[in-house]
């Protein structure tokens, strides 16, 4: 395909996307002979080190530009909306995992039935659905399958508030490049805060042992501030299954590992003070708890 034509692949990643993307392009069957990161300077050194040791370049985006900007400029352009590719000079290609569809493809046609295989299993069913929005792919094929699956689903999405800092969560302000249609895939858009999500982190990994990421983390902040809202506002009930307990599906896309301790200096103020330990989550709400 036109792979045969490639002799770079370039691509703006964080992380997960771009370590797939570079050990299955230097694949001995494909002819790429390289792959060129776009990685932003915050990006954790635990998130680089995977990526050059799979094989990868690391660049920083062009002066002007974005990290999703340079890529496209890089590469050709990036996905058309005519559904074509166009190669760059010395045959460097950017895929575009923010605006080719076939990014949402795989979640709803490899992703989705493994789910659900899961859930019949469980011999029940949800109507919420919570899912971190990053390029939009995950909830857009998620939910495309889920909605055929589950009856009266609503897609929850889930973002960084304004001035937040949670690193591969984005903020609304950073959606601006992105081609895929994540907004007409959601019901409800959810923004949480840094310091929760820190601290339950911490707290989930403490009392069940679980390494859990700061998105899946502030997926599950975010389910509990709407059902909380939904209490409020008295529609809760209509979330409820046959036997009248409210399901939530909630995705976990990430680990800890790649974050590690130079993330957590935010939470220093609160959870790591003896007294502060034990206590509940700092929610946006009286009385907020984590479990």
């Amino acid at each position: 395909g036109i792979l045969d034509k490639v002799k770079t692949l370039v691509e703006s990643t964080s992380g997960a996307f771009g370590l797939a993307l570079t050990l299955f392009a230097l694949d001995k069957y494909f002819v790429v002979k390289n792959v060129r990161l776009v990685v932003k300077k915050e990006v954790l050194d635990g998130k680089r080190w995977p990526l050059i040791h799979a094989g990868a370049e690391i660049i920083e985006p062009l002066p002007g530009l974005s990290a999703i900007a340079t890529a496209r400029k890089l590469g050709g352009g990036g996905y058309q909306s005519d559904g074509k590719w166009e190669i760059g000079e010395d045959g460097v290609f950017n895929l575009d995992q923010y605006g080719c569809p076939a990014n949402s493809w795989l979640y709803r046609d490899e992703a989705a039935p493994k789910i659900l295989r899961q859930i019949k299993d469980m011999n029940t069913g949800f109507k919420l659905f919570f899912n971190p929005v990053g390029t939009g792919g995950s909830i857009i094929g998620l939910g495309e399958a889920f909605r055929k699956d589950q009856d009266g689903l609503k897609v929850v999405g889930v973002m960084a508030g304004s001035g937040q800092n949670i690193p591969a969560l984005r903020k609304l302000t950073d959606m601006t490049e992105i081609n895929l249609p994540w907004r007409q895939a959601i019901d409800q858009l959810v923004e949480v805060d840094s310091l929760p999500t820190y601290v339950a982190t911490l707290q989930i990994q403490r009392h069940t042992g679980m390494m859990v990421g700061l998105t899946g983390t502030a997926t599950y902040v975010a389910s509990l501030m709407a059902i909380h809202q939904y209490q409020v506002d008295g529609t809760l009930d209509s979330f409820r299954g046959k036997d009248g307990v409210v399901n939530a599906l909630i995705t976990i896309h990430d680990g800890f590992r790649a974050y590690g301790v130079g993330e957590l200096p935010i939470v220093s103020e609160y959870q790591n003070r003896d007294e502060n330990r034990d206590k509940p989550l700092p929610m946006p709400w009286e009385r907020g708890l984590l479990w």
